[in-house]
């Protein structure tokens, strides 16, 4: 990440302080001139600047970097926000990457344990850059007509719009919880950012952790914002609401205006946050999926079918009545595998018999919506769940689930966790149990839908094998299957047939018919000739080749021909099939007397196909 430094910043406030040092690709200067402000904005900058130079955020510089800075208005009447443009400052500085890869599940803070909430006050602002980092990021504030030398300043703490400045956030106020997280082993100190969640088994415990996580965090130079402690139900922490035993979303209305493409991707960025909670399916999402296809520009217009408003009335609904729960500390962790319709869904729960209600939701485990496979099976969702979840469960609670609970018919559970390899790769080193007999609750049974075994063989069968091909490139598959037909009519005229095509036809005999002959440019309805003596285009008898042994070089057949496709044939020998590549298969033809040349004796000459 970079070196530990000590540092003076805030003295009379801290113990000992310590920051990162950002690694740079160069120490040549970056200069990017500070451009004109109109008077309000200038007035308004200075203000800014003044305020920072007396809160000690800034410093007088003559460093030979700069980069522009800018104000905006603020929702408050008459207020305004310093913004500075490091732009051209981030390109020459290496990305340190995040240190927490998502939110932290609030499903996994103990039932019933009392919490506190504390929010850092201008965490940015509050930790120091790197003494050697700090010149690098210098401003400079003009005048009008250029009346008199820019006034330059450089930032000592953390500056807004550095790329790595949420990184050493994290880092810092993780550095000054460590005393506190020692000393208090019992208690659950949440870090997301600038904001702490303390919980605790007793009040008494709480009490001393929040004591300790106050005295820590101040002596390290950050500030509390008193009047933002929370310490009665219900709390409400990263956009949730908690209270002693469930935790819901705080926002309980969405958006249902929607114009653009840019505002249907923020109305699913909403329920997208929130579906794992609250159990919004695939299913339920999918109108408002549909609506994504079309143009990509973030303007074009999108407008809510009947389905998408009905989605967003369920999604509606269950903003209003679902809810996860906090988890037990004494009881196990359960999977269910779950789908009434084609899509199958995760939920992982526990279950408390002491309850009135003993199902404990915790989370909602969805796949894609579009998977990258055309078609998945049932077996393949069922695992690609099982191993979202188990890894989704160890980062959660850092365990296994006791049991997993399979929407399969007895025989079909047997049958698959013999012959699934995707089953098989998804339970390995699983020490629990896989049943189908799921605990009895309402939502259970009216989310379950048992498959079946499919009527697929995992062997091949003694019949036949047929390849079949939907391309209108070749007619060798056509053949493959249904043998060399005596004649092929095709809608288009004579001029229009092509040389590789006219090649292959005369090569295996085939008569080739048109719509309308000498005249292509009105054809004739699709007519589909015979194949044999089949009127329903199906040979019995399969088409005689005569095969090259590669090894040899020597002629060998006539065989049945099995299958062909592009590069490879498959022939039926007196030893069983043998696959080949198909340069060295060429058709069979009984030679008539016309074609039988009296210096050959009738043999068919040897042609190299």
């Amino acid at each position: 990440m970079g070196r530990e430094v000590g540092s003076g910043f805030l003295v009379g406030v801290t113990v000992a302080l310590t920051t990162l040092k950002l690694t740079w690709k160069t120490d040549n200067p970056v200069w990017v001139d500070q451009w004109p402000l109109e008077r309000k904005k200038l007035s308004a900058l200075k203000n800014l600047v003044r305020e920072q130079l007396e809160k000690g955020h800034i410093v007088p510089t003559n460093s030979p970097w700069n980069s522009p800075v800018f104000v905006v208005r603020k929702k408050a009447p008459g207020s305004w926000r310093l913004l500075h443009d490091l732009r051209k400052i981030n390109e020459v500085i290496e990305e340190m990457g995040p240190l927490q890869l998502g939110l932290p599940s609030l499903s996994m803070i103990p039932r019933d344990w009392p919490l506190v909430i504390i929010d850092l006050k201008d965490c940015f602002f509050s930790i120091p850059l790197h003494p050697d980092d700090a010149p690098r990021f210098a401003f400079s504030i003009p005048s009008v007509n250029r009346e008199e030398p820019l006034q330059r300043y450089h930032w000592v703490v953390l500056p807004q719009g550095l790329k790595n400045s949420p990184t050493i956030c994290q880092w810092f106020v993780a550095r000054a919880l460590c005393p506190a997280r020692e000393k208090h082993p019992g208690a659950k100190i949440i870090h997301y950012m600038d904001d702490l969640l303390i919980a605790a088994p007793t009040q008494q415990e709480l009490q001393r952790a929040r004591d300790c996580v106050i005295t820590e965090v101040q002596n390290a130079g950050l500030e509390i914002s008193t009047s933002k402690i929370q310490e009665i139900a219900p709390w409400k922490y990263l956009g949730w609401k908690i209270t002693e035993q469930t935790v819901k979303p705080q926002k309980i209305e969405i958006r249902t205006e929607v114009n653009n493409l840019q505002d249907l991707q923020q109305l699913l960025g909403e329920v997208n946050w929130m579906r794992s909670i609250l159990g919004i399916t695939n299913d339920e999402l999918a109108p408002l999926f549909n609506l994504l296809k079309g143009d990509s520009n973030i303007k074009s217009h999108r407008s809510l079918t009947p389905e998408a408003r009905e989605a967003l009335e369920k999604i509606a609904g269950a903003l209003q009545q679902r809810q996860a729960h906090r988890f037990v500390t004494s009881l196990p962790f359960f999977l269910a595998v779950l789908g009434e319709k084609i899509q199958l869904y995760g939920l992982i729960f526990q279950w408390d018999s002491s309850q009135k209600d003993p199902l404990l939701i915790l989370e909602w485990i969805f796949l894609s919506y579009r998977s990258p496979r055309t078609i998945l099976s049932s077996l393949e969702m069922i695992a690609q769940i099982i191993i979202k979840a188990r890894t989704r469960l160890q980062t959660m609670a850092g365990k296994d689930f006791t049991t997993i609970y399979l929407p399969l018919k007895k025989d079909y559970l047997d049958w698959a966790l013999q012959k699934s390899e995707d089953l098989q790769i998804a339970l390995l080193d699983y020490s629990g149990v896989c049943t189908i007999h799921f605990p009895s609750h309402r939502l259970l049974k009216a989310k379950l839908s048992f498959r079946e075994k499919p009527k697929i063989s995992e062997v091949p069968l003694d019949a036949i094998t047929v390849f079949t091909d939907g391309s209108g490139k070749t007619h060798k598959s056509a053949f493959a299957s249904l043998g060399v037909p005596q004649e092929i009519k095709t809608d288009n005229g004579p001029t229009y047939i092509g040389k590789v095509l006219d090649k292959f036809l005369k090569r295996w005999g085939v008569h080739h018919t048109f719509g309308i002959p000498h005249s292509p440019t009105e054809p004739t309805p699709p007519i589909i000739r015979h194949f044999s003596n089949s009127t329903r285009a199906k040979l019995k008898e399969n088409p005689l080749v005569l095969v090259r042994n590669p090894e040899t070089g020597q002629i060998e057949g006539p065989f049945k021909l099995i299958t062909w496709g592009k590069g490879y044939a498959c022939v039926s020998t007196a030893v069983g099939p043998k696959w080949l590549a198909a340069r060295h298969v060429k058709p069979y033809r009984v030679q008539t007397q016309a074609e039988t040349d009296p210096k050959t004796g009738g043999r068919e000459v040897d042609t190299q196909t």
